[in-house]
């Protein structure tokens, strides 16, 4: 045996387990670890300093890992060498407790770590900076596909005349689900301005670009925009020559498109 886990209970219990544990454990050279809801709660102090180690339950609501790291936040953290400090510093911008500009959010935006680039997407939208519309565009294109996601789903808030376009032009790039899942939520929340790209990308011959137009389409008629986008996905129900999964898609806005606005008592 290597290694002991105490599993979660009253913090009295567990402490009365490690006590009973703790010589024999260290006798064994046995590793103990502690599965608790705060890993920092001041009664494990006294067992950390004797080799134990407390785990979080990732799972609570908050359990004071929250922090990616404790050193201390200010302006010059989006400089600092370490990814994890300049990760905290997007955090801290996210929740209000640090305030910078929008430029200087941005300019992780092309950072080597994944997890500061995917953050700073969502610490724009925080933010609402309009402002860095092209740097979160630019972001569909990222080599990751966690970073295209978050930048697809950003753009459903923060988004510019070119958006649609630009998310057309990311799709032949990338076609993965959750990337089109998060584009057809920006394109539908952009609405009637992005509705002559969707048209077009409805033609498209890149399937990706396709289907999420379409999808989009649809979820633009059900949602009351039923001019010029109905009779689309009409045509495109009865064409037995498309994709059968665009003819679903298609079916399914334009059913729920009549359904929603011919009930004599909508819900």
């Amino acid at each position: 045996v290597q290694e002991l886990w105490v599993q979660l209970g009253p913090s009295k219990n567990q402490c009365e387990t490690l006590d009973t544990l703790e010589d024999e454990c260290r006798r064994h050279n046995v590793k103990l670890t502690i599965r608790t809801i705060d890993p920092f709660e001041s009664t494990w102090k006294p067992y950390v300093k004797k080799g134990v180690t407390p785990v979080a339950v990732i799972t609570w609501q908050r359990n004071g890992i929250e922090r990616v790291t404790h050193r201390p936040i200010d302006t010059g953290s989006f400089s600092d060498t370490d990814w994890k400090v300049r990760l905290q510093a997007l955090n801290d911008v996210e929740s209000g407790a640090l305030k910078v500009s929008p430029e200087t959010v941005a300019s992780l935006a092309t950072d080597p770590h994944v997890l500061v680039r995917r953050r700073t997407t969502h610490s724009l939208k925080a933010m609402k900076a309009t402002s860095q519309t092209a740097v979160i565009e630019g972001q569909l294109l990222d080599r990751e596909s966690s970073v295209r996601v978050a930048a697809a789903n950003v753009l459903a808030t923060i988004n510019g005349p070119g958006t649609p376009q630009r998310i057309v032009e990311a799709l032949q790039k990338h076609d993965g689900f959750q990337f089109k899942l998060g584009c057809v939520e920006a394109l539908t929340a952009i609405g009637e301005s992005g509705l002559e790209v969707l048209l077009k990308g409805a033609e498209h011959t890149n399937y990706a670009v396709r289907e999420t137009c379409l999808r989009s389409l649809a979820k633009i008629c059900t949602g009351g925009l039923t001019t010029r986008t109905f009779s689309v996905l009409c045509e495109f129900a009865d064409n037995q020559n498309e994709d059968e999964r665009i003819r679903c898609y298609a079916i399914d806005g334009a059913v729920n498109s009549c359904l929603l606005y011919t009930s004599p008592s909508p819900r």
